[in-house]
């Protein structure tokens, strides 16, 4: 058997996508000497597709060239961090996504921090914006404008924090 997604163009000049498996069928002599075809049409469902890469895409181009930290964390595990989140905090990429969120927080901001975590993904009404301490890798002190709101990714709610020193 085979299986794919196959780009067709209909009469009127259009594409359209199909799913397709063709399954061949072995006649008497042993040989293969037809095929069965079964066809689901997904045109609907690729361009959804195609319109999350391009969303994901803009989203991207957008938080990879801010001049503020963007991080979107679930339970205090960051699952995405810009550029200019290792740029303000001095903590590589792949250190950031294995720290958990209040690890750079600076101690006396991180009970704040975790109840406005906790209270967002609880889907309770939370300002958006607070001021707060970070501690850099190298031991400073940042003051910070927080920026949060809730975000779908993978699937479940997380949170999405914007920080602009402000020290």
């Amino acid at each position: 058997p085979w299986q794919g997604v196959i780009r067709n163009r209909s009469k009127d000049g259009n594409f359209y996508w199909v799913a397709t498996t063709i399954v061949p069928v072995i006649g008497t002599a042993g040989r293969h000497d037809r095929y069965i075809s079964l066809r689901t049409e997904v045109t609907r469902i690729k361009q959804v597709e195609e319109s999350l890469r391009q969303d994901e895409a803009k989203f991207r181009g957008l938080a990879e060239t801010m001049s503020s930290a963007v991080i979107v964390h679930r339970e205090g595990r960051h699952m995405y961090a810009n550029r200019y989140a290792e740029v303000l905090t001095g903590f590589s990429h792949d250190e950031l996504l294995a720290m958990d969120f209040a690890e750079f927080v600076h101690p006396v901001s991180r009970q704040l921090v975790r109840e406005r975590s906790e209270a967002r993904l609880a889907g309770k009404p939370v300002s958006s914006r607070c001021e707060l301490r970070l501690n850099t890798r190298d031991g400073r002190e940042l003051w910070v404008e927080l920026s949060s709101g809730s975000v779908e990714c993978d699937g479940q709610t997380s949170v999405i924090g914007t920080f602009a020193d402000i020290t």
